[in-house]
């Protein structure tokens, strides 16, 4: 309708809404607040129906692909599990070698869990290993960044996990999932990406888009080639 819905938030000191996350439905929204908070907040009712607590600072979520289940990440370097419905903590463990998490990802088909941390580590987990085990051993350990990863986001095909790093230039790379290789052709060579803050996968995973500190948003195309993927810039796209 485009039309803008202002809606009454209490200032209580201990909420803030700068990073959020959606649920895939859309109907929920999980806000990241001080002290442990996390705010969910129904697009029905327009209003905080619930909130959720950890015992650190909370760094970052995600929501499971059927949005029952939500994930957190913590200054701690442990991450939570949490019942949408039961409004509880489901399950925790400790990220191996993590000793402050900055980023969390959960694969579309549900499979593959990813966690970032600041030392640049990224780790990826079996999702059934993380649900039965409160220390499980990650099936690869990527350590190609070397600064704190602001970002870690799974293909719509669950086919290619994307990390990323906002402190340092060209600090971007592509797992291919299947094999837990990193792609050698990514970022493209002579092309500076500058400092990646923001990026995503198309719908159908086609395309893949990199917005930098200077105001610039980056469209790729990946094609496979002879059993190897060609990376292509489309276009770049300016903000003013």
């Amino acid at each position: 309708a485009g039309k803008n819905i202002r809606v009454p938030w209490k200032e209580d000191g201990k909420s803030t809404l700068s990073k959020f996350v959606v649920s895939p439905a859309g109907d929920i929204i999980a806000f990241q607040g001080r002290f442990g908070n996390i705010h969910i907040y129904s697009d029905r009712t327009r209003s905080n129906v619930f909130t959720l607590k950890m015992n650190d600072e909370v760094t970052s979520c995600s929501f499971s692909p059927d949005g029952g289940l939500l994930y957190s990440h913590g200054m701690g370097g442990e991450v939570y599990v949490w019942d949408i419905k039961a409004q509880d903590c489901l399950h925790r463990f400790w990220d191996d070698g993590c000793v402050q998490g900055t980023a969390i990802g959960i694969s579309r088909n549900n499979r593959y869990l990813a966690t970032g941390s600041t030392s640049g580590i990224v780790n990826v987990y079996s999702r059934s290993d993380v649900l039965k085990d409160t220390k499980p051993t990650p099936q690869k350990i990527i350590g190609n960044l070397t600064t704190a990863i602001s970002d870690v986001k799974f293909s719509p095909t669950s086919e290619i996990l994307a990390m990323a790093s906002e402190v340092k230039e060209n600090a971007i790379k592509l797992l291919h999932v299947p094999s837990m290789t990193v792609f050698q052709n990514f970022p493209p060579m002579k092309y500076n990406l500058r400092r990646p803050n923001c990026m995503d996968f198309s719908t159908n995973g086609g395309y893949f888009s990199v917005g930098n500190n200077r105001g610039a948003a980056n469209l790729f195309r990946y094609v496979k080639l002879a059993e190897r993927y060609s990376w292509a810039i489309v276009l770049t796209i300016f903000c003013e």
